[in-house]
């Protein structure tokens, strides 16, 4: 998608509403293809207030009826509890049904499955990892039991820079937003016009992430998303981006690292070789 969307030269970045108007529409179309391929009649969409989930949760009203869309909410610690309030706020002014599911006694359970396991319990970022694929089953045992899809709110991004958990965040049938940057959601959100009520949570990109956040290599959300689409879009080096879009080098080369780092997090199984 992103080679046919004319572009800002200098920032790269997709903000102009008429094309971001023009990427509403084909966004929409992309849900309604899956959900008709598969055979569905709905998608379930994990909410936790924040932009990706809540734009996420837009489109899939727009584009298929609000009737045919199920919210998830699903906290694990009190430190959810602000979020999980924003999420249901969401549904309520999209109208989707939708249902909070407490996922604390789930996760504890499955820790003492897998207690004897080798490696230490407390892990956190085990315990994160588990945490979000845990999710992801919640969401397709609602799916397979509604005869739905699950779309999932990460962007392009997150994808990038590792903010997503391998068959978690990304074990899902449709990653809508999955093409565009954050700043470039950002821009969408204004254009998806969202729910009113949430305008001040979704400035808060994860609010339940199982991921650990990125520290943000002294670059505001919108230079990193610059670097980005220059190392990954137009495949330029870290020396020649820093110097084209005049940043740091230093930071630039942290972002390149980033993406070589979580490649891994982009790739499907690897298939072995069948010999000949």
């Amino acid at each position: 998608m992103r080679g046919e969307l004319p572009t800002d030269e200098t920032a790269g970045l997709v903000t102009d509403p008429e094309v971001l108007g023009r990427v509403e529409s084909s966004l929409h179309a992309s849900v309604e293809r899956v959900v008709a391929e598969a055979g569905a009649e709905r998608v379930v969409v994990a909410l936790d207030g924040g932009l990706g989930s809540t734009a996420t949760a837009t489109l899939a009203a727009d584009a298929l009826g609000a009737d045919r869309v199920t919210g998830l909410v699903m906290p694990a610690y009190l430190d959810h509890a602000a979020a999980a309030q924003e999420a249901e706020l969401v549904a309520e002014v999209l109208g989707v049904s939708h249902a909070r599911l407490h996922l604390h006694p789930l996760l504890a359970a499955f820790q003492r499955v897998v207690e004897p396991a080798p490696g230490p319990g407390d892990d956190l970022v085990a315990t994160g990892a588990a945490l979000s694929r845990l999710r992801t089953a919640c969401a397709y045992y609602v799916a397979n039991a509604t005869n739905g899809v699950v779309v999932g709110g990460a962007n392009r991004t997150d994808l990038y820079t590792g903010r997503v958990v391998k068959h978690g965040d990304t074990g899902v049938d449709c990653l809508p937003l999955g093409g565009l940057y954050r700043t470039e959601v950002r821009a969408l959100g204004d254009v998806l016009d969202l729910p009113a009520p949430t305008r001040a949570a979704v400035a808060e990109p994860d609010r339940m992430a199982a991921a650990p956040a990125r520290e943000e290599a002294a670059l505001d959300e919108t230079n990193r998303d610059r670097a980005l689409h220059a190392l990954v879009d137009r495949d330029l080096g870290p020396a020649a981006t820093a110097e084209r879009l005049e940043l740091p080098r230093e930071a630039v080369e942290r972002v390149a690292a980033w993406c070589v780092e979580t490649a891994h997090r982009r790739r499907g199984p690897t298939r072995a070789e069948q010999p000949s």
